[in-house]
C-alpha cells in the first residue's frame, strides 16, 4: 500500500509540477533581452562590475543573471513584477519601502 501511495504521490507532483514558463517564445525572449536588457545586465548575464556596492546615489548596479547573481533566489512572478513595474513599485507592492531600485518599469515592452 506505501508502494502505490508513493507512486501515486510521484505521478501527481509530476502533473502538478507543470512549469509556467512551458511553451514560451524563447527566441524572441532572448532577443527582447539582448535588445532591451544586455546593455544593463550584460550580454552573458554578467551584471555591471560591483553590483554589490551602491553608488553614490545609493541605487545598486545592474546584478548578473547567471550563478554568481542573485536572481535564482527570486520567484518568477516577482522577477516578472520587478521587470513589469520597476523595482520600487513592484517591491512597495510587496511591503518593502527602504530599498532604492535602480530597475526602471518595461511595462510599455513586455504588456
Amino acid at each position: 500500500m506505501k508502494r502505490i501511495a508513493l507512486i501515486f504521490c510521484a505521478v501527481a507532483s509530476a502533473v502538478q509540477a507543470d512549469h509556467e514558463l512551458d511553451d514560451r517564445d524563447l527566441v524572441a525572449g532572448r532577443a527582447l533581452y539582448t535588445e532591451t536588457c544586455a546593455a544593463r545586465h550584460g550580454v552573458d548575464l554578467e551584471g555591471q562590475p560591483d553590483w554589490r556596492t551602491p553608488g553614490e546615489n545609493g541605487v545598486l548596479p545592474a546584478p548578473p543573471h547567471g550563478a554568481t547573481g542573485h536572481t535564482w533566489h527570486h520567484d518568477n512572478a516577482l522577477l516578472f513584477d520587478y521587470t513589469k513595474l520597476g523595482g520600487n513599485a513592484a517591491l512597495t507592492a510587496r511591503s518593502v519601502e527602504d530599498f532604492n531600485s535602480g530597475m526602471s518599469a518595461f511595462d510599455e515592452v513586455i504588456g
